[in-house]
């Protein structure tokens, strides 16, 4: 058996001995990727959250539910103002959610289906006659 002497360590190296596993000789030759960053994952949820929310041009009547809230607060709209710009700002609302019923029906039976539909259906006006009857309109609701 054949020693000779190395000039790390000083100890004795055999020349039969095995080569390292492959695993410990990937690891030592190729860099561990690192995960991507907080920041850069808030951004593409970011732009994926805006993909989903602004591909339709009626999604855009949503910046009327901040105008109406903000409008509200500081008293530059009246209460017609606000009344109109929360309507307007519930017709993507009642959109999308009549989209996902129909999603949800299409991977369901059509019984499910119709009881979603009849159930959120009707959310638009269910929020409308809360907010009138809350600012005393009991002749709107009736």
């Amino acid at each position: 058996m054949q020693q000779r002497a190395t000039s790390i360590a000083g100890g004795v190296e055999n020349n039969n001995a095995p080569p390292a596993p492959p695993m410990l000789q990937s690891l030592e030759s190729t860099d561990i990727p690192q995960p991507p960053s907080r920041v850069k994952l808030i951004v593409q949820d970011l732009v994926q959250s805006s993909a989903i929310l602004l591909d339709s041009k009626l999604l855009w009547l949503l910046v009327f539910g901040p105008i109406a809230l903000i409008g509200d607060a500081t008293g530059t709209l009246s209460e017609a103002m606000c009344f109109a710009c929360s309507g307007i700002a519930l017709i993507p609302c009642a959109e999308r959610l009549s989209f996902v019923t129909e999603q949800v029906a299409a991977h369901t039976n059509g019984t499910i289906g119709a009881l979603l539909n009849a159930t959120f259906g009707n959310a638009p006006e269910l929020l409308i006659s809360t907010a009138a009857l809350r600012a005393g309109f009991y002749r709107v609701v009736q």
